[in-house]
């Protein structure tokens, strides 16, 4: 078998191309006019996906629009009836992501080896979630795929929406406070040491240069330390456990993760997929060590027959409100309602805590600026002392 490029006419007269695997030119031509395409070029690719693409590393978390990407497209042409095959050949030649381009190549080379679509993609749990592989996968046993891949879609959407709220929220405080910082870094490097160089020979370029340099050395260090946090999974996961036990930024972390958690579940009952199976997939979800621990005990209390709003009562990290709506879901069968519902309430718990951390920041904040103002009157006026002093 060889992989082939294709461009062809579909059946509503639309220019479309891909990649199919056939035996010959003939076989791949056969293959498209079947399936009523007008063939236009047939050409074999001589590359290995695995060659011309390094292996995905599953310790690489792919970004939500990333995901949202490849879902969408996934969804959109398993919709429109093509092979899984083909459909990772399509999503290979049009993406321009280089990492959905190798992640496609990879699980291409995977199902070309004869893997069944759960165990190519089983190796990428972490890239794409580990939660999200093992729905398609439950998806495509129950031949609800598509329905799968619709809630997926779904979910990634309102858990982009989610943290669009926290990033906009916090966007406000960390400028003011790059704010503060710039300022305070101006009188330092500049004004203060134009007050110490008076009556000097003062070359006012080589100073505001200087200065220029150290602030932009400070802001690349800042900038540079945020950026490897970020990307640092472990030492990220370590921050958020020490912030979560300050009760304002806890609220926020918990409910963040919380409304995460409930829409996995709801979408894990849509599929089908087996109460304890249920819980440890949205546990996946959770990047808090000590919550997520607590969470494993009420999986295997499900295992051990428990009733899902009692296991999860037993992790002692739910609001009772919520709790009791689940009891009351489970009762009248109708779990996969409450977990969307508890979803929302979390979600809104999530709003209300962003404002209260704003409202706590804003006394925090004007303490920073009248701090950074004694220090610049203080130093101004030392200053300029100093330098009266030197000219009598």
């Amino acid at each position: 078998m060889s992989d082939f490029f294709y461009r062809a006419k579909d059946l509503n007269n639309k220019i479309v191309n891909g990649y199919l695997s056939a035996v010959s030119v003939s076989d791949a031509v056969s293959q498209l006019e079947y399936k009523g395409y007008i063939v236009l070029e047939v050409r074999e690719e001589a590359n290995n996906f695995n060659e011309k693409f390094i292996p995905v590393d599953n310790n690489v978390y792919l970004s939500i629009n990333e995901k949202k990407e490849f879902f969408n497209s996934f969804y959109m042409m398993y919709k429109s009836g093509l092979s899984i095959i083909e459909i990772f050949n399509s999503i290979l030649s049009s993406s321009r992501n280089l990492r959905i381009k190798t992640l496609c190549a990879n699980i291409l080379g995977s199902l070309n080896r004869g893997e069944l679509l759960k165990d190519a993609m089983q190796m990428y749990s972490k890239p794409l979630g580990l939660a999200y592989i093992s729905l398609i996968a439950a998806g495509e046993e129950s031949g609800k795929l598509d329905e799968v891949l619709s809630g997926i879609i779904t979910n990634l959407n309102k858990e982009d929406e989610i943290k669009s709220k926290v990033i906009s929220s916090l966007t406000y405080p960390a400028v003011i406070f790059l704010l503060a910082i710039g300022v305070g870094l101006i009188f330092k490097f500049f004004v203060f040491e134009m007050f110490a160089k008076i009556g000097d020979d003062i070359n006012v370029k080589v100073i505001a240069l200087s200065a220029i340099f150290k602030i932009a050395v400070v802001y690349i260090i800042i900038f540079a330390a945020a950026f490897i946090v970020w990307k640092n999974k472990k030492v990220l996961m370590r921050i958020k456990e020490f912030f979560s036990k300050f009760i304002f930024i806890s609220n926020i972390i918990k409910n963040y993760y919380f409304a995460n958690f409930f829409l996995v579940m709801g979408l894990a009952y849509e599929s089908g997929v087996a109460a304890d199976e249920a819980v440890h997939l949205a546990n996946s979800v959770i990047n808090i060590g000590s919550i997520s621990r607590k969470i494993r005990k009420s999986e295997k209390m499900v295992q051990q027959g428990c009733l899902v709003a009692t296991a999860l009562s037993a992790a002692n990290v739910f609001s009772a409100n919520v709790i009791s709506q689940i009891s009351a879901g489970e009762k009248a069968g109708e779990l996969e309602k409450v977990f969307k519902s508890s979803a929302l309430y979390y979600e809104n718990s999530l709003n209300l805590a962003l404002q209260a951390a704003l409202k706590m920041l804003e006394p925090f904040m004007i303490l920073i600026v009248g701090i950074l103002v004694a220090y610049i009157a203080i130093k101004g006026y030392n200053g300029y002392y100093s330098a009266i002093y030197s000219l009598m």
